[in-house]
């Protein structure tokens, strides 16, 4: 619901709105009157029910406490007021109520002035009731009962945490104020450091800070306040200095004396950039991209505070939720200072932000840096991404060209490229719109890389380099133990594709499972479709060979017990790669076959696999699966069985072997803890999974139908290792429930696993 008024056009000048509120002590609704003078033109909009709903697992979970709400604010217009009533969302990042935490919004839950489409800066005169012992805030100002505040701005920030506690952390000068539900010391420290490291004298600091229940964003700087993640330095080590450069960006976006957001954040996002610490999260990585983890988590953009973490200039958070955001939207204040100073030399916006500070116009602090006013107007307003490349050709022996391309909307601004052509950095200005430039040159380059600090807002950077560039990964992983039948599960891997590409990958592998003593595979992958993450995407269509050495404990084995395969198969995945991925399906078909060489024996096999898996309520998940597959042949250990992970799971996987075989499973799995912080040995535990489950399935041999059914029970944990890189794992006990045939049932079977179960 979006409920707009449009204000008397008699009343001119600069507009001042005196608002009184309550908020009751349900702490979900606030009700409150305000009155406006000199508001000609200004309308007030519901803002809350603007805020966009996550569409992915990911967002969803670190958005929703529990189950998907939406806010509203309700409007009522009198004959020299507005009255209000505001129903607050269940949400996380500063945007409603956080049960048994409190209430954070950065603006949001009042009446919220405008001017045509952007948001008004108004001169406000607020009074905030707050219910009996909580703590709260107000823009800058902050205590218990009520709370006063006055002063320009184009939001209302505010905070309410029952029974918290306000802490004033010891500066040389200024001062530091934190609010908070418990004490901190590690983040106090480390905040004082970094505001008594970050300040611009000679002016002291003044800055408030309420420490919010945040998974998505690291910071959310309002008016005189900054909203700061309880998980802000929560990391394993040394580690917590890279969540330093976000949090100075976001205190000095929040404290700097700019009355104007734009302007404050430009001059925060200068300062902070000079104060940047060696060596870069990819630098560090970098000597360990080769783990499979390590490279994914450097290029699919799945962990939290990912963009603020790797210092990226445009934002990583795909919920577009702050205020800013949903009315009005700038480009980042970091995009925009990168432009300039490509454009206008290093520092540039370091002297502008400096003439800001000292109280001059936009206007005066443009001319003393040597920015053109109108240039900064043409870059401010949000852009889509555009997509880049280059190539390189050979025109004769000794004339050779490089050619960068850009793909944009026709209102795209110009702006600065960097081309690094044999560690040689130019910079090319491209645009409005799509638009090219050639380099010419008398000798072959040996590299070409484009945009490589990433300034550019792209999606899909794999045609930034000439020539491509490789990534190669290696991997070794137990992905599942069966105490029982004490038999492991492991493979290891080798995997190649180009940086950044979503498009191909190669993979060479070894892997030991129940069947195989040992098996060796080569295989390659295309990937189509959507993307789900910045890597992978929704259809995937693989082929390849293999060869392996079958396991005499599963079967015996007469004659060789080599034997040689090829496979082809394809999978419809549309669940995100997550350690708690929550909805979603696959649908998946394989065909393989193979023999054992120097002997007739052979076999083929198809299987096909259909899974769901839905929400129910907020923590509630259920899970489905049907499974079914034909085979033929002389070579037991390639027919299907009815036991294991992928069939009834409390029976072994030797158990019965089939030629055919049809398995459907159901599970529910319930986050008995969801966002926890439970410190361990190098991780802190964030969600606890209970799940319970069934599976019935049914296989026939030379003309003899088997059938079963079994139970199953799992606790999994999701562990943030080293505090940041969620990984998964868990223990599952399996039994049968009923066997056409008692001679299938073995007793309980016991697994560990790194993933779900399916």
């Amino acid at each position: 619901m979006s409920v707009l008024f449009l204000l008397p056009a008699a009343l001119a000048g600069t507009p001042t709105i005196t608002l009184t509120a309550t908020l009751r002590d349900d702490l979900q609704t606030i009700t409150g009157e305000l009155r406006v003078t000199d508001g000609e033109g200004i309308r007030f909009i519901d803002a809350l029910s603007l805020l966009p709903q996550p569409t992915s697992d990911t967002v969803a979970l670190r958005t929703w406490p529990r189950s998907p709400e939406q806010g509203w604010v309700e409007i009522t217009e009198h004959a020299d007021s507005l009255s209000f009533y505001a129903i607050l969302p269940r949400r996380y990042d500063a945007s409603g109520l956080v049960p048994g935490r409190g209430v954070f919004l950065n603006g949001l839950w009042h009446p919220q002035p405008v001017r045509g489409a952007a948001l008004e800066d108004a001169y406000w005169d607020v009074t905030l009731t707050l219910p009996e012992g909580a703590v709260g805030t107000l823009n800058g100002s902050y205590g218990t009962s009520e709370l006063q505040w006055q002063g320009q701005a184009e939001r209302l920030a505010i905070s309410a945490i029952p029974g918290g506690e306000i802490r004033s952390l010891p500066l040389e000068a200024g001062e530091l104020v934190v609010v908070d539900s418990r004490a901190r010391p590690a983040l106090d420290e480390r905040l004082a450091v970094l505001m008594e490291g970050s300040w611009p004298g000679p002016m002291a600091p003044d800055a408030l800070v309420v420490v919010t229940p945040s998974r998505r964003r690291l910071c959310r700087p309002g008016p005189d306040v900054l909203f700061l993640s309880d998980r802000a330095f929560r990391a394993t080590g040394g580690l917590w200095r890279y969540h330093s450069q976000a949090v100075r960006l976001g205190l000095l976006s929040a404290a700097l004396p700019i009355p104007e957001r734009w302007q404050r954040h430009l001059a925060a996002a200068a300062i902070a950039d000079r104060l940047y610490e060696e060596p870069t999260p990819e630098e560090l990585l970098g000597w360990f991209s080769w783990i499979p983890q390590i490279d994914d988590l450097l290029y699919d953009g799945r962990m939290p505070f990912f963009s603020e973490i790797f210092n990226e200039t445009w934002p990583g958070d795909p919920l577009a939720d702050d205020l800013q955001e949903i009315i009005d939207r700038h480009i980042p204040s970091r995009a925009l200072m990168h432009r300039i100073d490509a454009l206008y030399g290093e520092g540039t916006t370091l002297r502008l932000a400096t003439g800001l500070l000292a109280g001059g116009s936009l206007h005066e602090a443009t001319i003393a840096a040597g920015v053109p006013p109108a240039v900064l107007k043409d870059w401010l307003g949000w852009q889509a991404p555009v997509e880049m490349s280059v190539d390189v050709e050979a025109l004769s022996e000794d004339h050779w060209r490089v050619t960068v391309d850009r793909i944009a909307e026709d209102n795209a601004p110009v702006e600065p490229v960097v081309v690094v052509i044999d560690e040689v950095e130019r910079r090319l200005l491209l645009g409005p719109g799509s638009d090219r430039a050639v380099i010419e040159q008398p000798y072959p380059p040996s590299a070409v890389q484009l945009d490589p600090d990433r300034r550019l807002y792209q999606t899909d950077r794999s045609d930034d380099r000439w020539p491509e560039r490789w990534t190669a990964v290696v991997s070794f992983f137990p992905y599942e133990l069966n105490i029982r039948a004490a038999r492991l599960s492991a493979y290891a891997n080798l995997g190649l594709r180009r940086q950044y590409s979503t498009l191909w990958r190669y993979d060479l592998g070894a892997y030991t499972d129940p069947e195989n003593i040992i098996g060796t595979s080569v295989r390659a992958t295309r990937y189509l479709g959507p993307l789900v993450d910045r890597r992978y995407r929704v259809l995937r269509v693989w082929g390849g060979l293999g060869s392996a050495v079958l396991d005499p404990d599963f079967r015996p084995v007469t004659g060789s017990p080599v034997v040689a395969e090829a496979f082809i198969g394809t999978a419809w995945d549309t669940r995100e790669r997550l350690a708690l991925s929550r909805s979603g399906h696959r649908i998946s078909a394989a065909i393989s076959g193979g023999l054992v060489p120097g002997s007739t024996e052979r076999w083929g096999s198809t299987v096909m696999t259909l899974l769901t898996q839905q929400p129910i309520g907020g923590r509630v998940m259920a899970v489905g699966r049907v499974r079914g597959g034909l085979a033929s042949g002389d070579v037991e250990h390639r027919l299907l069985s009815l036991g294991g992970s992928g069939g009834v799971q409390g029976l072994p996987p030797a158990a019965f072997l089939g030629s055919d075989r049809a398995i459907a499973s159901g599970e529910l799995r319930w986050l008995a803890l969801h966002n926890v912080s439970v410190p361990i040995p190098l991780a802190w535990v964030s969600e606890v999974q209970v799940s319970g489950g069934a599976d019935v399935g049914t296989g026939s041999r030379d003309g003899v139908r088997t059938a079963a059914a079994g139970w199953s029970a799992g606790l999994g944990f999701v562990a943030d290792i080293v505090g940041a890189d969620p990984n998964f794992g868990g223990i599952w006990l399996a039994g049968p429930a009923w066997t056409t045939d008692d001679t299938l049932s073995n007793g309980l079977q016991l697994y560990v696993r790194i993933s779900q179960p399916f």
